[in-house]
């Protein structure tokens, strides 16, 4: 039987005490991470008061460091005072409190919108619990948003009454080429089948080719298994950019894959067209040229809305259509 060792000496100032990150006590490491992390944070007293700030933080604020320590956050950004005063108390207590999202305007009259994120964080020297805020700029988002609203409406997209065919068809050309050079919908029909209904590609030509080139060999094995994969669960499917290499071994002869390098579409991602309360209706392929950067997370995020907005729209038309039959 082998004897416990005795334990070993106690960290100073107890177990639960947590390195001090504005010093790097014990954690240079953490310290510098905190220090250029992406993400601003702010350490801040219960009342609002600035304890320190890191390099995102201060290019956020606009603001040079120096002259942020010991002043109230209230007066270097104008922020909604009630909200997040309640939030710093919140975090003061160790309640946790949900992130929210505010406007932000900084000393120089830029307006942003922001998420904050707060969490307790113990002042070792003073004793008194501070919040550290993480704050999240949200105005990208926002304005993709607007974007892709702007061009749903120059397509006529959210405007009168359309067929069910003539909504998808005014969504598909509202992804060209504001998020893609090729857009494909194929819609779920009778039996699990599926339907083209709409193809643009940004280069009229090049969709004949397309058409052709699918019609005689169909759709590359990996775009297939992608659109099963999101009619089957619903969400969106972003593919590795497809080699040279990779559509060689998939091309079924020589002159299939002289097709497919002529295409050069070698950025793919599937979304799913989606209704509340309702089964997939169908996919968008979107593709984007070798010859502009592959499509990445973000844009798969912003289709995903389109997807949405696409079977909002179409679930409505079908529903007209139907009242109408039944008049």
């Amino acid at each position: 039987m082998h004897d416990t060792p005795p334990p070993g000496p106690a960290p100073p100032g107890g177990a639960d005490r947590r390195p001090d990150l504005r010093k790097g006590d014990g954690c240079e490491r953490v310290a510098e991470l905190y220090e250029r992390s992406p993400v601003a944070h702010v350490l801040v007293t219960r009342a609002g008061l600035v304890v320190e700030l890191n390099l995102a933080a201060a290019g956020l604020l606009e603001l040079e460091r120096q002259r942020a320590v010991g002043r109230p956050l209230l007066a270097l950004a104008a922020l909604e005072r009630g909200p997040l005063l309640a939030h710093l108390r919140a975090c003061s207590q160790d309640e946790a409190p949900h992130a929210l999202e505010l406007d932000l305007t900084t000393r120089a009259g830029v307006l942003r919108r922001v998420l904050v994120d707060g969490c307790s964080f113990p002042d070792i020297d003073q004793g008194e619990p501070l919040c550290l805020i993480a704050l999240t700029d949200l105005s990208g988002r926002r304005r993709a948003d607007e974007a892709l609203e702007f061009v749903l409406e120059a397509a006529g997209a959210t405007t009168g009454p359309l067929e069910p065919d003539a909504v998808i068809e005014r969504v598909a050309a509202s992804a060209v080429p504001f998020l893609a050079d090729l857009c494909v919908v194929d819609l779920v029909h009778e039996g699990g089948l599926r339907r083209r209904v709409a193809l643009f590609h940004a280069d009229a030509e090049r969709a004949a080719r397309v058409v052709a080139l699918e019609e005689r060999w169909g759709v590359l094995p990996n775009v297939s298994f992608a659109t099963l994969q999101a009619l089957q669960t619903g969400r969106p499917q972003l593919l590795p950019p497809l080699s040279p290499a990779y559509m060689e071994a998939a091309a079924v002869d020589p002159e299939h894959f002289t097709a497919l390098v002529g295409l050069v579409l070698r950025s793919w991602a599937v979304i799913p067209l989606t209704s509340p309360d309702a089964p997939v209706l169908g996919v968008l392929r979107l593709a984007m040229c070798g010859v502009r950067r592959p499509l990445s997370p973000q844009d798969v995020t912003l289709a995903a809305r389109l997807g949405a907005f696409g079977g909002a729209a179409l679930t409505g038309a079908r529903a007209r259509v139907a009242t109408r039959g039944g008049r």
